[in-house]
């Protein structure tokens, strides 16, 4: 999932980066490999791709949202236990990310009262964690997504 990403953000323009924890040492000449600090400094779109860790207030905590632009998009489709929702939440009302498109929580199914459920964030996307199920049914995310990322590439953040 990960390098076709990475493939339809460089037929965007984008350049890649990737921190990889499995294989770091791995050459690819395709893929620039920096240290995941440097991933969250540089990158203006930031899509998870990863296995959940032990870590117990997820890899992307206060502390990764601090570092990260504040014009950066944070995607996650891979596990919700990656990204504390709490810190989410704060990044996203203290404008310290420019938003955030998630198809995953860290509860399934979320309750009613879920921290991200409960206010309609304009810079925040939900989406149900079935958006794999069909093939036909990525097709329309992903072209959506990939026009996104066009317009903020483009600096057309209205159109966000």
């Amino acid at each position: 999932m990960g390098k076709g990403v990475a493939k339809a953000a460089s037929i965007l323009g984008m350049e890649t980066l990737i921190c990889e924890s499995f294989n770091p040492d791995k050459p690819d000449g395709s893929l620039h490999r920096v240290g995941f600090d440097e991933l969250l400094r540089e990158s203006d779109v930031v899509s998870l791709h990863c296995p959940l860790k032990e870590e117990p207030d997820g890899i992307f905590n206060d502390d990764a949202f601090e570092k990260m632009k504040s014009s950066a998009i944070l995607i996650n489709t891979a596990r919700g236990g990656l990204v504390n929702d709490q810190a989410l939440i704060k990044a996203i009302e203290n404008k310290s990310i420019a938003g955030a498109a998630i198809d995953v929580l860290d509860q399934k199914p979320p309750d009613s009262d879920h921290p991200l459920m409960k206010k309609n964030y304009k810079n925040l996307i939900i989406t149900p964690h079935i958006a794999w199920a069909a093939r036909e049914s990525s097709k329309g995310p992903l072209i959506e997504l990939l026009i996104m990322l066009r317009h903020f590439r483009e600096g057309n953040q209205s159109m966000l």
